[in-house]
């Protein structure tokens, strides 16, 4: 819910919101000035720089991040602050919004694991984008940080252009900077209202266009308006001087957020229909398909809520294309075809369900060119509410080998960074597996690589998969294909629906530069319900559980709503009958001995 602003009852309010519209007690609810600092979440990145060390600073967003201005003034003010001791990542890339972001993230920032991530889509995601869709995104790309890295530090930075101004004049936040907002209240993520810097000046008197002349992109003077309100804060936080210290990742703000994606390259699709063609390593990309014949029509899969399409701009491209996704109307996408020739991405999708999808594309006139699809793929990116890690009291552990008695799979579930489960330097596949105890309600798996205990990134784990199993003999059956190519130091697997498991492996096939499996920790998050018919809570089914079952018989086909005898309705109906009597019955164990978990699951 977007949220609105209390009158500003100020003498000077009014005099320089005058300049926009009339002001009256009433006219606007916006309070003046609007905080440009929210939040102080950069004492990490602090603390490496004031204690001598060097940091890496990557910047993503849309083109008033890619294009010369605030990024490099920022970049300079590090540098003179902390010379030589800066390196600078620009994943700036024009035209494109948080989803795009979102589903790049990994790639073109956590590559090169920074320290310090700006995040900068403000005026790119649209005044009619949903606040949802951009809380997804957004808070898909802090999760993605801090499941990587805890220690790392981000900031978000709202941009203003003149689509975002009615929603300020009528006393609310644009969406994006509400869902920027709503994110960084959740996750204790600061951010700077670089935007609301520059449009102070607007009240003021300045004309925009001194400023920004397309009223977007700004200027250098806008760009220095801009800048000084990040290194204000900057500032602030470096004379701070607070102890680094390890992000908390609280259980998602959203239903979905953007945790990684799926890239499917058009020339997959076969066969091509009439009047498309593949072309292969041309305009600097390895493949694409593209038609100039106008009404000609493609399509291809994808699986996710979201989604976007990446093609080749160039100058014989036409000025539109049309996509459709699930056999709906067709929208329309405007192409800026200036004589240059470059890529760009553009959502298709956006709030759809998590399912599969099929996305259609049209041509108009000129050139199509199609390079890929990418897909948003999501997850609950954390432990739930009430979630404990079932691994630190799992009843027993099993490895394929080990190092040495120091290195057993026991170290891998200690919730201690600086021990581990080592493999022998046998060839892969390594294993580690869990029995929980019972079957629990696993709603996540974390697995922390050799570089979570502080090893160099090279000894990560690359490729594995995450099972489970009827036994620790299995068979085991593959839930997560863990793929880790940048060699991260955390993966996290997220299930959409928590699921009924009690063994689990980690089957490790690349174990990284050479052969011996490193994991200092291997989490299993959920909890382990009550056994069935357990009605008192005692751990034991016994004749007082069975007065409380009979308190809540309704029998068959009469709902049972009453929340203490939820737990009577054993069969997952929502009557309490014979049904349930039966399972009741075959889970006694009578008093003081311990109830079976597994008992009826």
């Amino acid at each position: 819910m977007r949220q609105r602003h209390s009158v500003g009852n100020g003498a000077g309010s009014c005099v320089i919101l005058a300049l926009v519209l009339a002001c009256t007690s009433a006219a606007l609810a916006v309070d003046y000035p609007i905080a440009i600092h929210r939040g102080n979440g950069l004492a990490n990145v602090f603390a490496k720089l004031n204690g001598g060390q060097s940091v890496k600073i990557a910047y993503i967003g849309g083109s008033v991040t890619e294009m010369t201005g605030y990024r490099d003034n920022v970049t300079a003010w590090f540098q003179s602050r902390y010379p030589g001791r800066v390196t600078e990542v620009n994943a700036g890339w024009s035209g494109t919004g948080s989803l795009i972001g979102a589903m790049r993230y990994a790639r073109d920032v956590l590559a090169q694991n920074p320290d310090l991530v700006f995040i900068e889509f403000a005026v790119n995601d649209l005044p009619e984008d949903p606040v949802s869709f951009i809380e997804r995104n957004s808070e898909g790309m802090v999760r993605q940080s801090w499941t990587q890295n805890s220690m790392a530090d981000v900031c978000f930075i709202e941009t203003i252009a003149y689509y975002n101004e009615p929603a300020y004049l009528a006393g609310y936040y644009p969406n994006s900077v509400q869902a920027h907002y709503n994110v960084c209240d959740h996750h204790g993520v600061s951010s700077v209202n670089v935007g609301w810097a520059l449009y102070e000046y607007v009240l003021a008197g300045t004309p925009w266009t001194d400023l920004a002349p397309d009223r977007v992109h700004p200027n250098a003077t806008g760009s220095q308006i801009y800048s000084n309100a990040i290194v204000s804060y900057l500032e602030s936080e470096r004379v701070r001087g607070a102890a680094a210290v390890a992000h908390n990742l609280p259980s998602p703000l959203t239903d979905y957020p953007v945790t990684s994606s799926i890239i499917t390259d058009w020339v997959t699709v076969s066969p091509l229909p009439s009047g498309w063609t593949a072309h292969y390593n041309e305009f600097g990309v390895p493949s694409f398909i593209q038609s100039s014949t106008a009404g000609s029509q493609v399509s291809i899969g994808f699986t996710g809520p979201s989604a976007a399409v990446k093609i080749v701009v160039s100058g014989d491209s036409g000025p539109r294309l049309y996509y459709s996704v699930d056999g709906g109307a067709f929208a329309t996408a405007y192409l800026a075809v200036n004589g240059f020739t470059y890529l760009w991405a553009l959502p298709v999708a956006k709030n759809l369900s998590t399912g599969s999808h099929t996305l259609t594309i049209r041509v108009d006139s000129g050139v199509v060119r199609l390079i890929n699809v990418e897909s948003a793929q999501t997850g609950g990116g954390g432990p739930l509410p009430g979630d404990v890690n079932l691994a630190l009291t799992a009843v027993a552990d099993a490895t394929d080998s080990v190092y040495g008695p120091d290195w057993t799979g026991a170290k891998a579930r200690d919730e201690l960074l600086n021990t581990k489960w080592t493999s022998t330097g046998t060839t892969p596949n390594h294993w580690l597996a869990l029995d929980l105890g019972a079957i629990a309600d696993v709603s996540c798996v974390v697995v922390k690589h050799a570089g979570a205990g502080g090893e160099p990134s090279y000894y990560n784990t690359e490729a594995f998969t995450i099972e489970s199993g009827a036994s620790m003999d299995g068979p085991w059956t593959t839930r997560f294909t863990g793929s880790n190519p940048y060699q991260f130091h955390t993966t996290l697997f997220a299930f959409a629906e928590p699921q009924p498991i009690r063994f689990v492996r980690l089957d490790i096939s690349d174990a990284g530069v050479d052969n011996y499996a490193r994991i200092p920790e291997f989490e299993v998050w959920g909890t382990i319900p009550p056994a069935k018919g357990d009605m008192d809570l005692d751990d034991d089914v016994d004749q007082h559980d069975f007065g409380l079952f009979q308190a809540c018989y309704s029998g068959t086909g009469t709902p049972q709503n009453l929340s203490q005898c939820v737990p009577a309705r054993l069969d997952d109906d929502d009557d309490v009958d014979a049904d349930d009597f039966v399972i009741f019955r075959t889970c006694l164990t009578g008093p003081d001995v311990p109830a079976d978990r597994d008992c009826g699951r």
